[in-house]
């Protein structure tokens, strides 16, 4: 292995037997492992893949493992967290009280206390309402005190969530409620502020919050296990549903991010097995088949909010297409549904490449597809080689009418966001950026979209280790 290089083990637990592969530095495949998944131990799986594919005389290694997050199990409400729900906001979002549009089983399950109080900002940068800070003092008392009957929920909550109008344009308001409610609550009880989060809809933003939230305790869990299985000389990294990886601490801070991760993986890794940063990809696995496409690298953007059981996310959603087995069709039958989601997902790729990633499943493949070489190890091979990411997706104000300049800040927010992902800030590519024109708002404003990407730099002083 060249010198400067880690070695890198990616992992796949998604659906299907679990596989990995240890990558060298040319970007091949060095030695591959695979054996029968247990989701109830995603932790004892990779530390039975690591055991056989550690190089020799061990030392420091990358482990980037791709797996169903917890936001992928809301099947089952027993998941969630109870958290409470403070909307910085008042009096001008009353009319839509949070965690509106829930199902009432999920909403059962995280409704703690919930408030609205003062504060926010408008699209000019001025304040809706001075931040109502008595009101956030009581309603971190109620989420601290003891479980109360009666109209008004109380009593201890996991998490809090916190989402303030135009908290994406200016976060001063989710920062100081953060703050006064960890004053109150303590280090233990995590405060997911919503302002991170893309897109320029309130409720959108403080539904991801609230949600991530009530999977805090248990995403914290799962990274906790991996980076144990990993080990101490491991430097771990987790994928996201856009195909690129997520540092461990964020990855237990939103592990909504983590929704549609095997198959992203898998999509990217077939990308780069074949050479082709823009195809569709048929992601074969025991359960049925994902159809996927990559543009550039990217996963396209539809322009919708990606939906869980309809709660509207601020996660984007790409153009995924899921069959099946079905009892009541044939193999000729399957097989015309296969080459109709094909023309979904390919329609806005161009004269796109198609090409197969995992091994023979229930649904049966156009025998036109491609299958790459080592087609079976996609989704390790493309944890193995992911990359890191940012976008940036908010409104940027020109009051001089320059619009160059939000240009400009939106490229060094998505190249700086990357570089904290570890991007190498050397080797950052920053894609085009996409211009919505915001003509229900009074005053020169434009919403910017951009996405930068960059290969993973290694620790300094890495050198040969294997």
């Amino acid at each position: 292995m060249s010198a400067g290089r880690l070695p890198r083990i990616g992992i796949d637990l998604g659906p299907g037997p679990a596989t990995a592969v240890l990558v060298g530095a040319d970007g091949r495949i060095v030695a591959r492992c695979a054996r029968p998944g247990d989701p109830d131990d995603p932790a004892g799986t990779v530390r039975e893949l690591l055991a056989g594919l550690r190089p020799p005389g061990g030392g420091p290694l990358r482990v980037v493992v791709s797996c169903p997050g917890p936001a992928d199990l809301l099947g089952d409400p027993g998941v969630l967290d109870r958290v409470g729900v403070l909307r910085i906001g008042a009096p001008a979002t009353t009319g839509v009280p949070p965690l509106t549009g829930w199902p009432a089983d999920l909403a059962g399950a995280v409704c703690g206390p919930v408030a609205v109080v003062g504060g926010g900002y408008l699209h000019d940068g001025s304040e809706i309402a001075p931040l109502d800070t008595g009101a956030i003092g009581a309603f971190a008392r109620r989420c601290a005190g003891p479980v109360a009957a009666g109209p008004v929920a109380a009593g201890p909550v996991a998490a809090v969530a916190v989402a303030a109008v135009s908290g994406h344009l200016d976060p001063g308001h989710e920062q100081r409620a953060a703050a006064l409610l960890g004053a109150v609550l303590g280090p233990d009880v995590p405060v997911v502020t919503a302002h991170g989060y893309g897109g320029v809809g309130l409720l959108e933003r403080e539904n991801t919050a609230v949600l991530d939230a009530a999977l805090a305790r248990r995403a914290g869990a799962l990274t906790g296990a991996l980076a144990a299985a990993a080990g101490p000389d491991a430097e771990l990294f987790l994928m996201d549903g856009g195909g690129h990886v997520l540092g461990p601490d964020v990855a237990a801070a939103h592990p909504v991010l983590m929704v549609g991760a095997p198959h992203a993986t898998a999509r990217a890794g077939t990308a780069r097995l074949t050479g082709s940063p823009t195809l569709v990809v048929l992601d074969s696995r025991p359960d049925g088949l994902r159809i996927g496409g990559l543009d550039d690298g990217l996963v396209p953007d539809t322009g919708t909010f990606r939906e869980v059981r309809g709660i509207r996310l601020a996660v984007r959603t790409d153009r995924v297409v899921h069959l099946r087995p079905d009892g009541d069709a044939g193999p000729a039958a399957l097989l015309e549904r296969v080459r109709a989601g094909i023309v979904r997902v390919g329609a806005a790729l161009g004269d796109a490449p198609v090409a197969v990633a995992g091994t023979p499943g229930p649904v049966p493949l156009p025998p036109e597809a491609r299958r790459p070489a080592d087609a079976e190890w996609a989704a390790a091979y493309g944890a193995a080689t992911a990359e890191a990411s940012a976008t940036v997706d908010r409104l940027f104000r020109f009051a001089d009418g320059s619009l160059a300049e939000g240009v400009r800040l939106a490229r060094r927010a998505a190249r700086d966001g990357a570089v904290r992902a570890g991007a190498d800030p050397r080797r950052v590519r920053i894609g085009a950026v996409r211009e919505m024109a915001m003509t229900y708002v009074p005053m020169p404003c434009v919403r910017l979209r951009v996405t930068a990407t960059g290969p993973l730099v290694d620790p300094a002083g890495t050198g040969e280790t294997w």
